[in-house]
């Protein structure tokens, strides 16, 4: 028999964790452990797909792949207008450049660091979608939560990416449940990076 608590996902930034019956429990641990995979539901036509990518820990990217979610490469207008007011965004700083032409390889990495990271990436869609539903249905009696999620906005120095990180395969499952629970029709992908 398996404790509840043998699932307690122990995080700094934990923003969503689940309480499930020890029934449901016990059928997603067997089947992670029979099948080497978690329980999950196998929609036909989705909402949205969450993309799960087995490395270290499971990062979390929203309706596409990680490795197919390269940023495009903007025009000069285009970095302008994003980065508009900030001095990223001052012509001047890059030598007044034809603003139709696509950005320098330098740009594209600022472009890329503090834009397209934190805002229009597969791995940022997750973040802002997932910490925008009501994920938690914590018990007031303190019961143990089953499962549970790191929300990471600039997960280090120098990084300002959002990143949503599930470290067991089960807790995609009691994820997926959660979904479920609130109307959402999301399938949950595993994958390797």
């Amino acid at each position: 028999m398996v404790n509840r608590r043998e699932f307690l996902i122990r995080c700094g930034e934990t923003t969503g964790a689940w309480l499930l019956g020890d029934e449901l429990a016990q059928r997603i641990v067997q089947h992670q452990s029979s099948q080497g995979r978690p329980l999950l539901v196998d929609f036909e036509n989705p909402d949205r797909v969450l993309f799960a990518y087995d490395a270290a820990m499971l990062q979390l990217s929203l309706d596409k792949p990680m490795h197919d979610d390269e940023p495009p490469k903007p025009t000069w207008r285009e970095f302008f207008d994003i980065f508009q007011g900030d001095d990223l965004g001052d012509p001047a700083v890059y030598d007044n450049p034809d603003l139709d032409a696509t950005i320098s390889d330098e740009a594209q990495f600022r472009f890329q660091e503090y834009h397209w990271d934190r805002f229009e990436s597969a791995t940022a869609q997750a973040y802002n979608y997932l910490i925008s539903i009501p994920l938690s249905n914590h018990d007031p009696t303190g019961a143990d939560p089953l499962g549970a999620l790191w929300f990471q906005d600039g997960p280090t120095p120098g990084n300002d990416s959002k990143i949503v990180i599930a470290d067991s395969l089960e807790s995609l499952s009691c994820l997926q449940q959660r979904l479920l629970e609130l109307g959402e029709k999301v399938a949950i992908v595993v994958g390797g990076v």
